[in-house]
């Protein structure tokens, strides 16, 4: 089902603007779910796949967005979900494939109790030399 879903959103080759958020899990704390936060990943949309740990990849499904400027939703980049699975390679794919991007909502955000100051990392860093007009929050 996933890998249908992502291949029908990579068919949408003249996207420009994509805010796709993920409904909040029964994990997820009720204080969040109140205020209708949920910090998450879609299961491997942003991932390249990882064999050694058995999970899938399906950002090769979404390289038909050569037009995709603003990336928003549920598409953070260090959470449980894409932990060990998204990481330079993915970002280098991303550089490569995603040429308009200037805006993805990568990073959580700075302030509240789920924060992660993440924005210091080498892949991170990486990613911004790339493509210093890439706004990650």
């Amino acid at each position: 089902m996933l890998e249908r879903f992502y291949r029908q959103l990579g068919e949408l080759t003249e996207l420009e603007h994509l805010d796709l958020s993920a409904a909040p899990s029964p994990l997820t704390p009720a204080s969040l779910r109140e205020k209708g936060v949920f910090l998450g990943s879609f299961p491997g949309m942003l991932s390249l796949g990882n064999e050694s740990m058995g999970r899938p990849g399906y950002l090769r499904l979404l390289e038909g967005w050569k037009k995709l400027k603003y990336l928003r939703g549920s598409v953070q980049v260090f959470t449980v979900e894409t932990s060990g699975t998204v990481g330079q390679d993915e970002f280098a794919w991303m550089v490569d494939n995603w040429p308009c991007l200037r805006y993805a909502a990568f990073l959580l955000p700075r302030s509240g109790p789920w924060s992660r100051d993440k924005e210091h990392l080498p892949e991170i860093q990486w990613l911004r030399d790339r493509k210093p007009q890439l706004s990650l929050h």
